[in-house]
């Protein structure tokens, strides 16, 4: 059972009388790691939104059983959005998790050693939670290590284009002017794990080190690229055709980094919605391709699994190049 509120906030919450007094309410809380998130005795989600600010959130496990963390505590940093937490223990560059991509081209260790010097902390983002909101200051650029997230703008009345989707090692933030605010939102689609680092320090970088200042030249490239297939979509292919280079463009995506399964399946639950979001259609319009192209044995697109049975197939149905197996870089 969640810890009461307080007696001010429960009060006039129960009552319903105005808005609910938080000037006094202590921001250090206990959580049960057996409980999750249900069992912090702070105040709720909508609370943390509406707090843009650093809240110190002091974390102490109840029961850790033989564990020889037991009692000990652990401090998280809640940072601008609610979901939004530090990695108590990030992974050293040396071992960092994308050395080891398939399709990610690994680091020097001379390299390695410099971004370990630049780096900021490891960061989680639960699905559904904001990393950049459109038109807001963003002082970082972040590496993606695990999870994938979506790229969009958002019009005044609240329609939505998906514009891309970023997968592990891609660089959240460069798509943008440095020096201006962010032009779009980045959302997680997977629990996402990224790597931090100041936009001030890649001045540095790219003096330093000019080969991974080529290579994020190269990544703003590649997304360039990116959008160019997914503009053409837009313009030009047929509903069924945006549906199929859409699954193939993600299949083969997350094959590369690793996270698709055998036999061309990909879990990411992503619902449509969101395709219809990211091709131009409309809900309805989205559904019933969808089942005709189930029904034809191209895609096998559900709100939990994208599944390709015949890549070459698809791939040719949508003129998708397979061919092109370039290793990406990252940072």
């Amino acid at each position: 059972m969640r810890p009461p509120l307080p007696a001010s906030r429960s009060a006039r919450a129960h009552s319903g009388a105005g808005k609910a007094d938080f000037s006094r309410f202590d921001h250090q809380a206990t959580y049960n790691p057996f409980r999750g998130l249900r069992a912090w005795n702070v105040p709720s989600r909508r609370w943390f939104l509406s707090r843009r600010r650093k809240i110190r959130v002091v974390c102490k496990k109840h029961r850790a059983g033989k564990s020889k963390n037991r009692g000990r505590s652990m401090e998280f940093w809640l940072l601008g959005r609610a979901g939004m937490f530090e990695v108590a223990k990030p992974y050293p560059c040396r071992e960092c998790p994308l050395q080891h991509c398939p399709g990610l081209r690994p680091l020097e260790e001379r390299q390695l050693d410099y971004i370990q010097t630049i780096k900021t902390g490891e960061y989680r983002f639960e699905r559904g939670d904001t990393v950049l909101q459109e038109q807001e200051s963003c002082d970082y650029l972040f590496t993606i290590l695990e999870g994938v997230a979506i790229r969009f703008l958002t019009l005044d009345d609240g329609r939505r284009q998906i514009v891309n989707f970023m997968f592990p090692g891609d660089l959240i933030g460069l798509q943008g002017a440095f020096d201006d605010v962010v032009s779009h939102s980045v959302e997680a689609i997977l629990p996402l794990r990224l790597c931090r680092f100041r936009r001030n320090d890649f001045v540095a970088l790219i003096k330093e080190h000019p080969r991974l200042g080529y290579d994020i030249t190269w990544l703003a490239a590649k997304e360039e690229s990116a959008l160019e297939g997914h503009l053409v979509s837009l313009g030009q292919r047929s509903a069924r055709e945006r549906v199929v280079f859409l699954a193939v463009w993600l299949l083969d995506r997350a094959l590369a980094t690793g996270i698709a399964r055998e036999g061309n399946k990909f879990a990411m639950p992503i619902t449509q919605s969101q395709i219809a979001d990211m091709l131009g259609l409309s809900l309805v319009h989205t559904n019933r391709t969808i089942r005709a192209l189930d029904r034809d044995g191209l895609v096998q697109w559900t709100s939990r699994e994208i599944c390709v049975p015949d890549m070459e197939k698809a791939a040719e149905f949508a003129d998708f190049d397979l061919s092109e197996k370039t290793v990406r870089p990252f940072i």
